[in-house]
């Protein structure tokens, strides 16, 4: 990690938020139970290296506002560390991804789990049969 003299130095990942500046601010309207609220966010970005790999850049990115903690996300990702958009869209593809993970593991445990089959070939054909059926009630719904 660059302190901001642009001065290399070694820091544990969960002391990096005292090393970084959150300059950036966006907010996110989140929509549950038809209520509205407005989530305020701020974050920051540093490139970062592991020290058995000093020539291999990553970017560090603190994300504040989600919770009591801030969220921390890795990436490999070129990002133009002074431009809020490229930044955010790192965010965004984040929590996209998150937004899928979490929706997997809704259909496995509310759905799969409950059935109960005899062989591989079984479940297999219940897990594509259930994740059909929810791409098109998501389909559907949106």
């Amino acid at each position: 990690m660059e302190n901001k003299y642009g001065v290399k130095i070694e820091v544990q990942i969960e002391s990096m938020s005292r090393h970084m500046q959150l300059n950036h601010k966006a907010q996110i309207i989140k929509i549950e139970d038809s209520r509205e609220s407005v989530i305020n966010l701020s974050f920051g970005i540093t490139k970062v290296s592991f020290p058995d790999k000093p020539d291999i850049h990553y970017y560090g990115l603190e994300i504040k506002g989600f919770g009591e903690r801030p969220m921390m996300v890795l990436t490999y990702k070129k990002v133009d560390i002074y431009d809020s958009k490229s930044i955010y869209q790192i965010i965004q593809i984040y929590l996209t991804r998150w937004n899928c993970d979490e929706c997997s593991r809704y259909i496995k445990r509310s759905y799969i789990e409950n059935v109960f089959v005899r062989s591989y070939v079984d479940i297999s054909n219940m897990t594509e049969l259930v994740n059909a059926i929810a791409y098109f009630t998501c389909m559907y719904i949106a």
